[in-house]
């Protein structure tokens, strides 16, 4: 993985994430007996939630607090958009493949992104030479140039033009370079990471509270992120002959992200098998697939297609050795999950499946 991840340019972004509580539990701190606790008496109207009227009234993260989720904020994306309770999301892209090399989420606040780019991309800049880190126009802010500078990051933030008052703090100086405009270039690609995680992994409001259940999920959901771009970068560069494969053989499958020890032998041993003329099969859970490979010396790409619970699925996935002689398998499912497997070679297996 980590030949096909470039450690000298990057780019940083932020999206909001709506949290799951409703503008309703957003209540002034000091007002008593109008929590949504055990205790507090059904509202007067008999259903769950009372009538409310925010007309005139003016509210902000300094006086008031949700009922539902304290950590949720009130934030505005943008002038002249609605207020939501919402978290800020953070990702750290590498520009060589446009992966997630890291993520985090935070409570809103108006320095967060830049406070959460900073940490992440530190434990990058730790060598002799400098790093790029390519952010949007609201990074543009001279406290947070100069920050990165010190840090020995080159700062190809977009330049902000359109503020009212000051000027942006990136001026030609490293605008005339070559390097700044492939930087803004490939950062865009970061969106698409994004509209992944909310479109596909369930982000755009997930279903928990607090920041900490909220973060350990968009990190995890970050880890996973574009794993047919990781497979499409391996092929490109490292294809080889099945004979200097270290994978083939039979492996049995003993993990799974997604699902429980049990449903994994649903069907019988849960395994996974490469033979040297480009073909395996998989059984886990309630599938049974064959598969179609391509070889690396320590990776297997595959196409697979099968049967799960009597209804026809396709996919494609990739294993990978590690360094503890196990394989970590990404498996994903055309228009539904990725799964994160785990198997150990089987005693008894050969060179054929």
């Amino acid at each position: 993985m980590k030949r096909l991840l470039s450690s000298e340019h990057f780019s940083v972004d932020g999206t909001l994430i709506q949290a799951w509580a409703s503008m309703k539990s957003f209540r002034p701190v000091e007002e008593p007996g109008r929590g949504s606790g055990p205790n507090e008496p059904p509202p007067a109207s008999g259903g769950r939630n009372a009538e409310a009227d925010f007309r005139g009234e003016k509210r902000s993260n300094a006086s008031h607090a949700s009922t539902t989720d304290p950590d949720a904020k009130l934030y505005r994306k943008g002038p002249g958009m609605e207020a939501r309770l919402a978290f800020l999301g953070h990702t750290l892209m590498e520009n060589r493949s446009g992966l997630i090399v890291d993520a985090c989420l935070t409570k809103v606040c108006g320095h967060a992104e830049r406070v959460a780019a900073l940490a992440m991309i530190e434990p990058h800049a730790d060598r002799p030479r400098s790093i790029t880190l390519g952010p949007t126009r609201g990074y543009d802010a001279a406290d947070f140039v100069n920050e990165l500078r010190s840090m020995n990051v080159r700062p190809h933030v977009a330049q902000n033009l359109t503020r009212c008052r000051g000027r942006s703090a990136i001026d030609g100086r490293t605008t005339r370079h070559p390097g700044y405009a492939a930087s803004q270039r490939v950062r865009k690609r970061i969106e698409e990471g994004f509209g992944w995680m909310k479109a596909v992994a369930g982000l755009d409001r997930p279903k928990l509270r607090g920041v900490d259940r909220v973060g350990w999920t968009f990190h995890l959901r970050g880890r996973r992120l574009q794993p047919r771009a990781t497979a499409q970068a391996h092929r490109g560069s490292i294809l080889m002959a099945a004979h200097d494969c270290a994978l083939i053989g039979r492996w049995r499958i003993v993990q799974s992200d997604l699902w429980g020890a049990d449903d994994l032998d649903l069907l019988g041993p849960a395994t996974i098998a490469f033979d040297d003329r480009g073909h395996g099969e998989i059984t886990v859970g309630a599938l049974t697939a064959s598969l179609r490979l391509e070889y690396a010396r320590s990776t297997v790409f595959f196409r697979w297609h099968g049967s799960d619970d009597m209804t026809e699925v396709t996919g494609e996935g990739s294993a990978e050795l590690q360094d503890d002689g196990t394989i970590e398998i990404e498996f994903t499912y055309h228009d539904g999950d990725d799964v994160i497997l785990k198997a150990i070679r089987k005693p008894t297996s050969s060179t054929a499946c």
